[in-house]
Order: structure tokens, then sequence, then C-alpha cells
């Protein structure tokens, strides 16, 4: 009996034994497959794989770091990488210099802010690349005619701006420099893809106020985070109504006598609604109106106070006033006005005629289309 525990102490022994054994050899072979990959990398070309190549060897040395040298090994791959990645970075910007000493077409000066773009934040690569797009602008205005100027330059930013589509900095100019040209839609588009960058949040909203201030009544511009029809134009000021509905919106939850001073409708747009289409600076552009509320013209129920209102729905003066520019809308709509009962509210049928019978203020088959009065200076 003796002799068999003894047997057994000994295999739990030999087991101890060997188990680090094993493990030693794992970490023996993965070592080595990491040192062989990283005398691999250096007869490797120069090239961004090569970078990426030491970083992962340096993640293999991490993965056994407390074996053997490991942690100076890692080290020691990312610090090649590094340098691997500022001799690209100079081989770049040399190069890309190059191109722009030796320019002389506006091609040229695309390929030279290419290569710039390459390596943003490198020494003054990024301004660079603006010099660039500004002497390529130069040259067409030289080499175009004086009617196709303007065009010449649209296309030139418009290649440009594939070209730098990785680089905000690049963007950013591209966009101020459409705002000089008076192209502000295009200016619009490239400032709401900047998102935080620098100021591009103030330039997107000036450039709203541009493509406003200059687009005719009945053309769709894009104003927040959607698009909105202009309805009307009062000196610096544009009446703008939602070109998409807003589907499954009572115009008050709960069926009682109500006005809209009171209805969840208004309180909607003029809270949640507002703070979500808009940011706090585009904000200060949507104009508080005093809103008058009269009453049914037919029916003669009570409208309400007058109220003041940054969104709000039309009343039927309004929609009759803008039928014509609101035919395009296919679906009933609510307006503000009461129906011919106070429990009820008109609406916009989807042919254009006004229903001042109305229909019951709970009913959410009927859609919101909000409007407001948006400043343009």
């Amino acid at each position: 009996m003796k002799s068999i525990m003894m047997k057994k102490k000994d295999l739990e022994n030999d087991k101890k034994k060997i188990l680090p054994l094993a493990q030693d050899r794992g970490l023996e072979q993965k070592y080595i497959k990491a040192l062989k990959l990283m005398r691999s990398i250096r007869c490797m070309m120069m090239s961004d794989e090569k970078i990426k190549m030491y970083l992962k060897t340096a993640d293999y040395f991490d993965d056994i770091s407390e074996y053997k040298d490991s942690v100076e090994l890692s080290k020691l791959c990312k610090q090649l990488a590094a340098q691997e990645k500022k001799y690209i970075e100079k081989n770049i910007y040399e190069r890309a210099y190059n191109y722009k000493d030796n320019a002389k077409s506006f091609k040229d000066y695309k390929i030279a802010v290419d290569e710039f773009t390459k390596i943003e934040g490198y020494k003054d690569s990024n301004l660079q690349a603006i010099q660039c797009t500004q002497m390529g602008i130069s040259i067409y205005k030289k080499e175009a005619k004086r009617n196709m100027v303007k065009k010449a330059i649209i296309l030139f930013l418009v290649t440009m701006f594939f070209y730098s589509l990785g680089s905000p900095f690049v963007q950013y100019h591209i966009a101020n420099i459409y705002m000089k040209l008076g192209s502000y839609d295009s200016a619009l588009k490239n400032y709401s893809m900047l998102d935080c960058y620098k100021d591009s949040r103030e330039k997107k909203i000036e450039a709203e106020k541009k493509v406003v201030k200059k687009s005719e009544i009945g053309k769709t511009v894009m104003v927040g985070n959607c698009e909105w029809i202009i309805i009307d134009k009062q000196d610096n000021q544009a009446l703008l109504i939602k070109k998409q509905n807003i589907s499954s919106i009572a115009y008050n939850n709960i069926l009682k006598d109500i006005t809209w001073e009171e209805s969840s409708l208004r309180k909607y747009l003029n809270s949640k609604f507002i703070n979500e289409t808009f940011s706090q600076e585009e904000q200060k552009n949507i104009i508080l109106k005093n809103i008058s509320n009269k009453n049914n013209d037919i029916y003669g129920t009570y409208g309400g106070d007058e109220t003041q209102d940054y969104v709000f729905v039309l009343d039927i003066d309004e929609a009759k006033k803008y039928r014509t520019i609101l035919s395009d809308i296919d679906s009933n709509i609510w307006l503000r006005s009461p129906g011919h009962i106070q429990s009820c509210a008109a609406f916009l049928s989807e042919n254009g005629s006004v229903m001042n019978y109305g229909y019951t203020i709970t009913n959410k088959d009927i859609m919101v289309f909000p409007a407001m009065w948006f400043r343009t200076k």
C-alpha cells in the first residue's frame, strides 16, 4: 500500500516538473517565431506595411513579456516602427515639395496636394496642401476664359476635395474658398462633414443663412439636420416649412376643448423637436414670432390668445396663402386653427383643400409639417 502511495506521489512530482518544461517550450517557440519575424522585417522595403509588421511583432513579444528579454525586444520593435514612420514621412514630404516646386498645371498641384495630405500634421504639410490648392486656382484664373473661370475653379475644388477626404484641414480651407466664391451650397456640405473642426460649426451656420438668403421661394434648403421648403421671404427673414412630415403626432394627446396655446403639439415643436433638429447656435437664427390665433372664420370657434413660438404649424389663412407652394405635399396636414368645435382642429387635405370643419385633435393619421421664420442676416 505504501509503495502504491509512493508511486502516486512520484507521478504527481513528475507532472509538476513536466508542466513547467512544456510551458517553457511553448514560450520558447513563440519567442523564436517573433525573433525570426523581427529579423526578416529588416529586409523589407520602406513602407506602411513594414511599420505594421514591426508593431505586430511588438505585440507578439508583449504576449510573452515575462520570458527572457521580450520586454526589451517589444520596445525595440516599436522604436523601429516609429523610426520607419519618420523616414516615410520625410520621403513623402520631400517628394511633395518637389512636385510643388516643379508644378506648371493644376494637375501637377493636384498631385502635390495628394502627397501632402498623406502626411497630415507633419511639419507644415497642411499649409503646403492649402498653398498648392490656391496656386492651382490661380492657374485656372489665368488660363480659363473670363466666363468660365468660376466653373473651372469649382471643377478644380471638387477634384481637390476627393483627393483630400481624409484631411479635415484641407477640407476646411476648401469650404472657406467655396464661401468666398459664393458657392454656399458646396461650402455648407463641406462644413457639415467637419463637425467640430475649428470653427466649422459657426461657418456652417453662416453658410446656411447664405443659402437661404440666395434661394428663391419654393426651393429646398438644408437647415439643421433636415430639409425645408422656402414658402415666403420678408426682409432678412424666410418662412420655412419642413419638407418631410412628422408622423404619429396628435394635435393634442388628450381629447378635450383646447386652443393652439395649450396643445401638446405646440409644446413638442418648441422643446423636443427644436432641440433634436438644431444645434444651440442654429437655434439663435430661428426667430421668436408673435403668432396670431384667429377664430375659425366659418364656425366662429375660439382660436385662443396670441402666442410666441419659434416653431409652429400654419393656420387656415396661411394654408390658403401658400397653397400653390404646398401643392406637392400629398398628405393631410394639421393647421393650428380650431375646427368646428373646440376639440377639433382644422387641416389641409392632400388635394389642397382647407378643411375648416376639422378633425378630432387626438388623431395621429394627420401629418405635422413644422414651420419657422429663419434669420438670413
